[in-house]
């Protein structure tokens, strides 16, 4: 799977990142895949050519780069080139889709922040394949949505009331929408260390870790919370393995190099 992106908009990609390697996909996008001294243009080339299926990030910050151009013609070459080539697309604003991806059917995200998750991202990866919706799917998945944002806006308000003992025991539920996404677990991790609460924040990224074993954000926030605690040798271990990895993101380059 081929991510096409704008760096501008990299913490809601890192999060789709996370999103479609805990459903087994295999991801390429540049931030994780090219190496110091490797040709650029030369290694996007060959992630197009090698990956199966590819979905375009559409924003305000995708339209005015030029960069990004070039990676949409190329896809939409092989669009038309290869008729078993999937290309989905998706939103994270209002921004209207122009050129020829005028007349696609993007799925829209503009109320997911917090990153992918739910209805949307079903409907994003079915449309790889071409799929419809299953029967029944569109019910479950958006009785998940409407949980998932209830409890993000619980987060939210404990944070506001500086309440980490009701983070704690939001964190502790077993409801679907904290099983199939690490979005609302890490968001109680992130409270929680800003609220001081290392040892709490340390159970909540363990199961986070054993259940989404493939996802960026619990590990960054682990050396995150090493780091206030000036744990350096712990932050360093565990920055140092994301880097050996090649998960070589803006974010954990700078947090590895800070330590």
């Amino acid at each position: 799977m081929f991510v096409s992106y704008r760096s501008d908009d990299r913490r809601w990609i890192l999060k789709l990142h996370d999103a479609l390697r805990h459903l087994k996909y295999d991801v390429f996008m540049d931030v994780f895949v090219l190496r110091a001294g490797g040709a650029l243009s030369t290694s996007l080339d060959e992630g197009i050519s090698n990956s199966a299926a590819a979905v375009i990030v559409w924003s305000k910050n995708y339209q005015t780069s030029n960069w990004t151009e070039g990676e949409y013609n190329a896809l939409q070459g092989r669009r038309r080139a290869e008729r078993d080539f999937g290309l989905a697309v998706a939103t994270t604003d209002s921004t209207p889709l122009e050129g020829m991806l005028a007349g696609d059917i993007a799925t829209d995200f503009s109320d997911q922040p917090e990153g992918p998750c739910g209805l949307s991202l079903l409907r994003l990866v079915l449309g790889f394949a071409r799929q419809p919706l299953p029967k029944g799917a569109v019910g479950a998945a958006t009785e998940i949505d409407s949980a998932r944002k209830r409890y993000m806006a619980q987060i939210k308000a404990a944070r506001t009331n500086d309440d980490p003992d009701r983070l704690i025991e939001l964190a502790q539920s077993i409801d679907a929408p904290w099983r199939d996404s690490p979005i609302l677990g890490s968001a109680a991790a992130e409270g929680l260390i800003a609220a001081e609460r290392y040892d709490a924040a340390a159970a909540v990224l363990t199961r986070l870790r054993n259940e989404f074993p493939e996802a960026v954000r619990p590990r960054q926030l682990e050396a995150l919370s090493a780091r206030r605690r000036r744990d350096w040798r712990q932050a360093q271990d565990i920055l140092g393995a994301m880097y050996a990895e090649g998960l070589r993101d803006a974010e954990t380059v700078g947090m590895y190099g800070g330590t």
